[in-house]
This record gives C-alpha cells, structure tokens and sequence, in this order.
C-alpha cells in the first residue's frame, strides 16, 4: 500500500484509477492486485540484484586496475629494452 501512494504520488500526472484503488482525497490508497503481484515477486529479490550489479563493477574496476599496471610495466620493459639496445651498438 505505501509503494502505491509513493508511486501515485510522484508520477501524479498518470490517472490515478490505473494503478491505485480507492479514495484518493482521504490517502487510502489500495495497490491494484495485478501490480501486487508483480511487486511482490520483484521487491524480495533487489538486494540480489544490486548485489549483482555491485560485484559486476568491482570486478570490473579490478580488472581495469590490473590492466593498467601491466600496460605501465610493459612500457617500463620496453623502455628498457630500448635502452640495452642502445648501450649495444
């Protein structure tokens, strides 16, 4: 029932019989038993998903990381390659 009234709330343009039920001058608000649903099944998994989303970008923030270091240490090998190449002609 409070995710109905914050939902019609926030998006007040969008007519109000659509998704709530009932009086909407006294704010009792009753969530319409198809959006219910869907909601309950959705609601109870969030943190799954957000801890999904969360482990993708440090993942992805690692490997980035990783990336970075071996392209510097690359750079510092050939540099002294070049150098040794150098020192022998």
């Amino acid at each position: 029932m409070l995710l109905c009234t914050q939902f019609c709330r926030k998006f007040g343009t969008i007519p109000r019989t659509q998704f709530c039920t009932g009086n909407t001058t006294q704010g009792d608000k009753q969530m319409n038993p198809i959006l219910q649903d869907i909601y309950s099944t959705i609601i109870p998994s969030a943190p799954f998903i957000i801890a999904a989303y969360a482990l993708f970008w440090v993942v992805l923030l690692v490997y980035v990381i990783k990336l970075a270091r071996t392209t510097q240490k690359l750079s510092r090998d050939i540099d002294t390659l070049e150098a040794l190449i150098k020192q022998q002609q």
